[in-house]
């Protein structure tokens, strides 16, 4: 998968930037990773906030995508609340299946297209 990919503290919440072209063989690896990785700062951070920006092209591969939900689900994932900003307008209809998936799971989840909405969104949830 070519992905590049920031994740750190900022601003009482988690950033998250994720740039480049997913590999449908490499999908559930990466994306492990980079659940991973958010997971562990969020209990070492103190926060469940999380700003996930995407500007990843190509196909998300549905089943693989309800691989790494079940995979993570029940290791801390429903206690997050994500603003996930999908900015590739092909990619934000699949985006909005993400959002039902995880919505279902009851993790606080909302879908936006533009940075801004998301970070207003994410600062007025709880802690």
């Amino acid at each position: 998968m070519s992905l590049v990919r920031s994740i750190k503290y900022a601003a009482g919440y988690i950033e998250v930037n994720v740039s480049g072209t997913r590999v449908p063989e490499e999908f559930f690896k990466v994306n492990v990773e980079i659940w991973e990785e958010i997971i562990s700062l969020a209990e070492r951070s103190g926060t469940e906030k999380v700003l996930y920006q995407s500007c990843v092209t190509g196909e998300r591969p549905l089943q693989l995508t309800h691989d790494v939900l079940d995979e993570f689900i029940n290791r801390h994932l429903a206690h997050l609340t994500v603003a996930y900003v999908e900015q590739d307008p092909e990619g934000f209809e699949d985006a909005k299946l993400l959002r039902t998936l995880l919505q279902m799971y009851d993790v606080k989840f909302e879908l936006f297209q533009e940075v801004e909405p998301a970070i207003e969104w994410l600062e007025k949830q709880g802690d």
